[in-house]
């Protein structure tokens, strides 16, 4: 005879199942809250941590010019959120949520442990966790590497957007984990349980792990180190240049920096070959390869050859869609009159529609009337006043057909016989007024950037045309180290007047390689 189940018996084996699955469960449960509130607390910390990074990043001016619109925007965004209360506000509330989170793990916790942990347990469980937190701290470092990335990052090739984006990045990477692995230390400590204890560690492995390969110089996530000094260098920093004048004096004009203080630019025929093939060894993504980008494109400035240097910016530009290269670019819309590097320049950023002018309107306009282009002039007035472009300086370009142009001719000698192949350039008010208040290291070879060039024929002849009136002074650059001004020889005044539709003779600027 078969015993009937009573009402009143009960199924021990089927209420052992249902108590083991509800505690997997609440410890599944548990690592869940452990991870958010670790999760959450590094958000916050991430937040206020990031916020002084972009205001370090943001430097007056940085966004002032010539940039393309999408960039202006997410730069904009960016700085009204971590300048304004949002972020502070975000990181008050992240915390909040991250004590609720713990608290809800605490709870859990003493669901699984109802006997409680021991005060001296509790006590050596948080000495272990602030250890292991300070320890890595100091071993990781992650303010100081988010520093270090963002200085790395200033050097390559890429938009101010893009540097800023990769400092957030880099600050939540390593802070989120870094939370979330110290508070799964404290709780694996504290619940010594056959899920939560290897998956609380799992979890504190992960997380100093994510935060350690960004201290490694190897891996996806580490950054190139600073290349050694003898990268690039290896060639004189500067080229001789002739100041013709009433008094004629040898300057030196330096390339400007191309973004590392211990590489100074080169000069040279040797060296631009050498930096072309930095470029296609170490890529733009590194800081070497960066740094040689930028000197391969300034390069032509060396030679007085304005054109050329504005053609290669606007390709490393199309490669990068770095605002330093813009506002490299736009120093070559500054000139006197429309040539190589302006047409180079304007052709970049004929879509108005893509480009903040910013404080560069003005040097457009002015280049688009210059041109004749008086339409697309009026439309970069209209496009910067509605930017918010002070009137006022938009008054500076007027609108009017640019008047009939002069041009400017001479010769130059070399121990009284004819100089061919000798570059020279002409330099308006406001690029001689830089030449002249330059400190004795030497001015900016930036300052010709959009200045009229030429180079001397076969008989020393040099002509330049369709030059603006006003008054110009002739540079001369000496590339052979042993030329020099014949200071027995009359030259040029300090100043060559241009009259409107008039050329102009230049008195013959004479060169020696006598030793005087």
């Amino acid at each position: 005879m078969v015993d009937e189940a009573r009402p009143w018996q009960v199924d021990v084996g089927r209420l052992r199942r249902a108590h083991a699955v509800h505690t997997v469960m609440l410890q599944v449960i548990f690592i869940l809250l452990v991870l958010i509130a670790g999760a959450v607390a590094g958000l916050a910390t991430a937040t206020v941590a990031t916020r002084e990074v972009v205001e370090a990043l943001d430097e007056p001016g940085a966004s002032a010019g010539l940039l393309e619109w999408d960039q202006f925007r997410a730069l904009r965004a960016m700085r009204e959120y971590y300048g304004g209360g949002s972020s502070t506000y975000h990181a008050v509330v992240l915390g909040g949520l991250g004590t609720i989170f713990l608290v809800l793990a605490l709870t859990v916790r003493r669901r699984l442990l109802p006997d409680g942990v021991s005060r001296r347990r509790l006590v050596l469980t948080l000495v272990a966790v602030a250890a292991t937190y300070v320890f890595f701290l100091v071993v990781a470092d992650p303010f100081e590497e988010v520093g270090r990335r963002v200085a790395l990052d200033r050097h390559l090739l890429m938009p101010v957007s893009a540097e800023w984006t990769d400092a957030v990045e880099t600050s939540f990477l390593m802070q989120v984990p870094l939370a979330a692995a110290v508070l799964a230390v404290a709780f694996a400590a504290l619940t010594p349980t056959r899920i939560a204890l290897p998956g609380l560690g799992a979890v504190a492995g992960l997380g100093f792990a994510l935060v350690l390969l960004c201290r490694v110089p190897w891996g996806p996530l580490a950054r190139p180190p600073e290349p050694a000094e003898s990268v690039l260098a290896g060639q004189p920093r500067a080229v001789r240049v002739l100041v013709a004048g009433d008094v004629p004096r040898v300057a030196r004009g330096v390339l400007p920096d191309v973004g590392l203080a211990s590489v100074p630019p080169p000069v040279g025929a040797e060296a631009e070959a050498a930096a072309a093939k930095a470029v296609a060894t170490w890529g733009l993504g590194d800081l070497r390869g960066a740094t040689a980008a930028r000197l391969h494109a300034l390069e032509p400035l060396a030679r007085f050859d304005p054109g050329e240097s504005a053609r290669r910016l606007v390709a490393l530009y199309q490669r990068t869609r770095d605002n330093e290269i813009l506002g490299r670019l736009a120093a070559g819309l500054r000139g006197p009159a429309p040539g190589g590097a302006a047409d180079a320049v304007l052709d970049a950023i004929a879509d108005l529609s893509r480009f903040h002018l910013g404080s560069a309107a003005l040097d457009v306009c002015r280049a688009r009337v210059a041109r004749g282009e008086l339409d697309l002039a009026a439309k970069t007035k209209d496009a910067a006043r509605a930017e918010g472009v002070d009137a006022k300086v938009l008054d500076a370009c007027s609108l009017a057909p640019p008047g009939p142009r002069g041009a400017l001719q001479g010769t130059v000698t070399l121990d009284g016989r004819s100089a061919p192949g000798i570059a020279l350039a002409l330099l308006d008010q406001t690029a001689a007024a830089a030449v002249d208040a330059a400190p004795e290291g030497g001015f900016d070879l930036s300052a010709i950037a959009g200045a009229p060039t030429a180079r001397t024929d076969d008989t020393g002849a040099w002509h330049v045309a369709g030059l603006p009136s006003g008054r110009y002074r002739v540079v001369v650059l000496l590339e052979d180290a042993r030329l020099g001004p014949d200071r027995h020889a009359a030259g040029p005044a300090g100043w060559v007047v241009v009259e409107a539709g008039g050329t102009a003779s230049v008195t013959p600027i004479a060169l020696t390689t006598r030793l005087e």
